[in-house]
């Protein structure tokens, strides 16, 4: 039904989806780049001299540091609570992490096999959604919701089909 407002509802976020992943890509070419500069120039200090090989550490550990900042990326990698959430816990207001970014490839060279790891990595994330939003019965939206992962989830099987 093309004046179905839950439809346009769910194509909107899929765009959300498909603009955040695009970015996340975009972040991750540049990570990929920085990444490979500074390994270079680590292969390379055996070739210097001590003198050299002291300033050339300082100067890639502050390009490192710069990385990390410019990513956010966390120093200490944080700690894991095992602990599954029940319903009456007090959800944060964005409870569902954004799936791990896969390694870093050259996307120049990417495949089908790409595009599908890529189709379940937002298939999971809409799943994780779900999972949830059915642990949150009381949610204002909670049928909305329901039915745009729904949505989502028939979108992405469409597509692979």
């Amino acid at each position: 039904m093309p004046g179905n407002p839950q439809r346009k509802e769910v194509e909107t976020e899929i765009q959300q989806l498909k603009t955040t992943l695009t970015t996340l890509q975009a972040k991750k070419q540049t990570l990929q780049t920085n990444l490979t500069t500074l390994e270079n120039q680590i292969n390379n200090l055996s070739n210097l001299s001590e003198s050299e090989q002291a300033k050339a550490i300082k100067q890639i550990k502050k390009e490192l540091e710069n990385v990390i900042k410019e990513h956010n990326i966390p120093e200490k990698p944080e700690e894991k609570n095992d602990k599954p959430n029940s319903p009456t816990d007090n959800p944060p207001e964005n409870p569902i992490p954004l799936p791990t970014p896969q390694p870093i490839s050259d996307l120049s060279n990417s495949t089908a096999e790409d595009f599908r790891q890529d189709l379940n990595i937002i298939a999971d994330y809409l799943m994780n959604c779900n999972k949830h939003n059915e642990a949150n019965p009381a949610n204002p939206h909670y049928q909305t919701d329901k039915t745009k992962y729904a949505e989502g989830l028939n979108h992405i099987k469409e597509i692979e089909t």
